[in-house]
C-alpha cells in the first residue's frame, strides 16, 4: 500500500508520502514488512539514510525496537468491547493478550529491566503468574531470537522482572473480576495457555566490572598490527572477554619510555578492515570501559608528497568521503560517477594542538623517537633497499610527525586516478585508510567526554607503488610503520599530553 501510494494509484492509498524520495519509500516498506517477521537478521546493521533529512539509522536495530514496542503496547481496543469476546482459540494468543489489556495496567521500563504491573481482584490473584506469562510470551520469544546480536553489537541486555499485582477493591468500576468481565480469558489462562520455554543463554552475558579507571583505550584494525603492540606489554596484561563475540580486551599499565607518567590502558583489535566493524567495536569499547582518551592506531597509504613511508599522520579531521554519496550518470552512457556529500569528523582540538607543539616543547623526546625509528629501519631493511627507496622518494632516513586530514572509506587505493579523484574532494588529504570514519562516528554518536586521537602510520602508497611496497620482505614496511606509531604514542605518554582519569595516581 505504501508503494502504491506514491505511484499511479496514489488516490487509492494516500498516506501523504508522495513528497518523499523513492529510496526513503523503499526504506519505509522494508521497516513495515520486517516488523511482522520473526527473523530480521537479514537486515543490515550498517547505518542507512532515512527520513527527509537523511538521518541515519541501523534498520535491524530500529525494527527490533519497533517489534518490542509492539509486543509491550497491547491496549488497542476499547475496554467495553472485551465483554463481547466469549471464547478464544487455544492458539490465538493475540486475542487473549488484547483481553488482558485492562489488567496489564502499565509497563515499568527502567535501566535494570521491564516489569509488568497487574490490576487484579483478590479472587483472581492465583492467575497473576499465568497472566504475566501470557503477556510476556511474545517478548520472551523476541528476546530469545535477538539477544545474541543485540548484545554483541550494542551491549543491549533485557531483564524481565516479576509482575507486581495491585489488589483492587470492588468499589472500583473497572476492571471487574475475570469471571464477570471476560470468562473466556479465565478459561484460556487456567486450561489452554502453556508458556513456552524459549532458548536463553546459559547465564546472562553480563558486563564485567571495570577493575580500574581507564586512561587510554587503543583500537587497532588488523591482528598483525596488534601483534606489534602486544609485544610491548605481553608480560604484564590481563585479558577480559568482549561479551559473546570471542574477542578480548587487554588491560595493561604503561609509563612511556621514561617512566614519568603512568597510564592505565585497554587495547583491542578487530581482525579485519572496514568502517562498520571499527564503529561497532568502538561503541562496545566505550560502553564497557569509558576511557578518558581513545586512540585509533594503524597503517595507512600516503596521499601527500610530504608523507613518506614510516611517517606518522596525526589526523586533524577524518573524512568519510563516500558517506551520503550518490551515483549519477557519467560523461558517456556506459559510465557513472559519484556525487559526494562527505561526513567530516574533527578530532579533539586539545590533543591536536598538543601534538602540533610536541616537536617544539618536547624536542628531545621527538629526536629520541626519530632515532629509535631510524635504528628500527636499519635493522629491518638492507642498506641497498633503503637507498633505492630513498632515491625513489618513497622513504627517508628520518621520520616526520605530520598533522593532516585523513580520507576514510571502503576502498583500498592502488591507482593514481583514484588518488587524483580524492584530491579533488580535499587537496589536504595526507593519508588514506578504511577504519577511522567508523571509529569517529561511534565516538560522535556516544556524545561523551572521550578525547580522540587518530594515528595513521604510512606504510604504502595509494597508487601503483602499493603492491611493490607490500611485497618487500612480506610487508616489512607495515611492521616498521606500525612500530613507529606505537613508539610515538609512548613518547606522548612521556610528555603527559594525554589526559588521565582523575583517580589515576
Amino acid at each position: 500500500m505504501i508503494d502504491e501510494s506514491v505511484g499511479p494509484g496514489r488516490r487509492a492509498f494516500d498516506f501523504g508520502l508522495f513528497n518523499l524520495e523513492p529510496d526513503i519509500i523503499d526504506t519505509l516498506v522494508i521497516i513495515c514488512t520486517a516488523i511482522g517477521k520473526t527473523d530480521i537478521t537479514s537486515l543490515s546493521l550498517e547505518r542507512q539514510p532515512v527520513g527527509i533529512l537523511k538521518e541515519k539509522v541501523r534498520l535491524r536495530y530500529l525494527v527490533a525496537l519497533f517489534q518490542l514496542a509492539d509486543f509491550l503496547l497491547i491496549d488497542r481496543i476499547k475496554h467495553d468491547d472485551l465483554q463481547e469476546l466469549s471464547s478464544f482459540d487455544s492458539a490465538n494468543i493475540v486475542d487473549a493478550r488484547l483481553a488482558l489489556s485492562p489488567y496489564a495496567h502499565f509497563i515499568d521500563i527502567q535501566q535494570d529491566g521491564i516489569t509488568v504491573h497487574l490490576r487484579l481482584y483478590k479472587e483472581d490473584i492465583h492467575l497473576a503468574v499465568k497472566m504475566n506469562d501470557l503477556f510476556m510470551e511474545p517478548v520472551k520469544k523476541w528476546w530469545s531470537s535477538n539477544w545474541e546480536w543485540l548484545y554483541n553489537s550494542f551491549s543491549f541486555f533485557l531483564t524481565l522482572h516479576q509482575p507486581k499485582p495491585d489488589i483492587l477493591e470492588r468499589r472500583r468500576s473497572f476492571p471487574r473480576p475475570l469471571k464477570i468481565t471476560c470468562k473466556a480469558l479465565e478459561i484460556f489462562i487456567e486450561e489452554q495457555f502453556q508458556p513456552s520455554n524459549p532458548s536463553f543463554p546459559d547465564r546472562p552475558p553480563e558486563v564485567l566490572p571495570v577493575p580500574s579507571p581507564v586512561d587510554v583505550g587503543i583500537i587497532i584494525a588488523l591482528d598483525d598490527e596488534f601483534v606489534e603492540l602486544f609485544n610491548e606489554f605481553r608480560d604484564r596484561f590481563q585479558a577480559f572477554p568482549a561479551g559473546q563475540t570471542g574477542r578480548s580486551y587487554y588491560q595493561f599499565e604503561h609509563s612511556g619510555t621514561r617512566g614519568q607518567h603512568l597510564y592505565r590502558c585497554v587495547a583491542t583489535f578487530a581482525g579485519e578492515m572496514g568502517s562498520t566493524i571499527s564503529g561497532l567495536m568502538t561503541q562496545s569499547f566505550i560502553h564497557r570501559w569509558q576511557p578518558r582518551t581513545l586512540v585509533m592506531l594503524g597503517s595507512a597509504a600516503t596521499m601527500s608528497n610530504i608523507a613518506f613511508i614510516g611517517d606518522i599522520v596525526v589526523a586533524r579531521q577524518v573524512d568519510a568521503y563516500l558517506d551520503n554519496s550518490k551515483a549519477v550518470p557519467g560523461p558517456n552512457p556506459s559510465s557513472y560517477m559519484f556525487m559526494t556529500s562527505r561526513q567530516v569528523y574533527r578530532c579533539s582540538n586539545d590533543l591536536l594542538n598538543a601534538t602540533r607543539n610536541f616537536q617544539f616543547v618536547y624536542e628531545e623526546l621527538l629526536q629520541d623517537w626519530q632515532q629509535c625509528c631510524q635504528r628500527e629501519l636499519e635493522r629491518l631493511v638492507s642498506k641497498k633497499q633503503r637507498d633505492d627507496f630513498i632515491a625513489s622518494r618513497l622513504l627517508r632516513d628520518q621520520v616526520h610527525l605530520i598533522t593532516g586530514d585523513v580520507a576514510s572509506g571502503p576502498t583500498v587505493g592502488s591507482a593514481q586516478v583514484f588518488k587524483d579523484w580524492l584530491k579533488t574532494l580535499n587537496r589536504e588529504y595526507a593519508a588514506l585508510e578504511m577504519e577511522a570514519a567508523g571509529f569517529m562516528e561511534a565516538v560522535n554518536e556516544n556524545a561523551g567526554g572521550e578525547r580522540t586521537l587518530v594515528l595513521r602510520a604510512i606504510s604504502n602508497c595509494s597508487d601503483e607503488h602499493k603492491q611493490e611496497l607490500d611485497e618487500v620482505e612480506e610487508g616489512v614496511f607495515r611492521r616498521y610503520a606500525i612500530r613507529n606509531a606505537i613508539q610515538l604514542l609512548w613518547r606522548f605518554f612521556d610528555a603527559g599530553i594525554l589526559p588521565r582519569s582523575t583517580s589515576t595516581s
